[in-house]
């Protein structure tokens, strides 16, 4: 039944997603007395800045003393939310979500009711190790009605991430650019033989090696790796949503970005983006 819930629920965010990730989570409760939980969770990124997730976790056994009695269950619920996104570093994702669980089976009615929908927060840091693959560390609390109340767990995940390129459109460099609307800048500042000049955005693939919300730090950055980035391309700096963008030469589709990434041994400063 668990198997099914996920599937069904994959299937449908699949169908629209963008770029999607699975992982593996194990999941430890702060009123555990056995082996951790586990789990599995689906997110896909319709924009930059959020994700939609849905998930299962197995709590396994789970104790909580109340009133000088002991009670103890093992749970599943299913999860679905949304989480806030903001790029710390190349590397590094601060996450904050919000959400609502499904209790499907519970052991113990006194502790968790089964058939209870429970809300949930989320906060974690998610750590890129290469172009796919990432960890994932954080907390979550979720809000029952029953014993267990108000509860905490930490979690740990094994996530990795994909592009549906299968519906992506390889998009041509010399095609007209497309109309931006007044929130996205409409001009990005190259750097190149210590000269300033300004161009016209348009829609390519890219490699980001970084995301600054102040000018002045994205310059910094710039100076710091420019010498360790072993290639003659000029380095841009783009304001896009708000965020001062390091980027690395154009590409016409992500296949091409992927290529010269990983050909360059550069997947420790950056990751293939779309700029639009």
């Amino acid at each position: 039944m668990r198997l099914i819930i996920f599937c069904s629920l994959w299937y449908v965010f699949n169908a629209y997603a963008d770029q999607h990730s699975i992982s593996a989570i194990t999941s430890f409760h702060l009123d555990q007395k056995s082996a951790p939980g586990y789990g599995f969770f689906y997110q896909y990124q319709p924009i930059e800045s959020m994700d939609i997730e849905t998930g299962f976790i197995d709590s396994n056994r789970v104790n909580r003393s109340q009133d000088n009695q002991n009670f103890a269950g093992e749970f599943n619920s299913v999860y679905i939310g949304v989480n806030a996104l903001k790029q710390y570093n190349p590397s590094l994702y601060i996450k904050a979500g919000v959400g609502l669980a499904y209790v499907i089976n519970s052991s113990n009615d006194t502790l968790v009711n089964q058939g209870q929908f429970t809300p949930y927060i989320k906060f974690s840091g998610k750590y890129d190790l290469s172009n796919r693959w990432a960890l994932e560390l954080g907390q979550l609390t979720q809000f029952s009605s029953a014993v267990l109340e108000t509860n905490h767990s930490v979690f740990l995940s094994l996530n990795y991430t994909f592009a549906d390129r299968s519906r992506r459109t390889p998009l041509l460099v010399s095609a007209p650019p497309k109309p931006l609307k007044k929130a996205i800048a409409k001009k990005e500042s190259v750097v190149m033989a210590g000269k300033a000049t300004s161009v016209k955005l348009h829609t390519f693939w890219t490699i980001q090696l970084g995301a600054f919300s102040n000018e002045s730090n994205a310059e910094k950055y710039l100076q710091k790796i420019d010498t360790a980035v072993a290639t003659k391309q000029a380095i841009k700096i783009v304001k896009h949503k708000k965020l001062y963008k390091l980027l690395l030469k154009e590409f016409t589709n992500y296949d091409d970005a992927k290529l010269w990434l990983h050909g360059n041994a550069l997947t420790s400063l950056g990751f293939v983006t779309r700029i639009d």
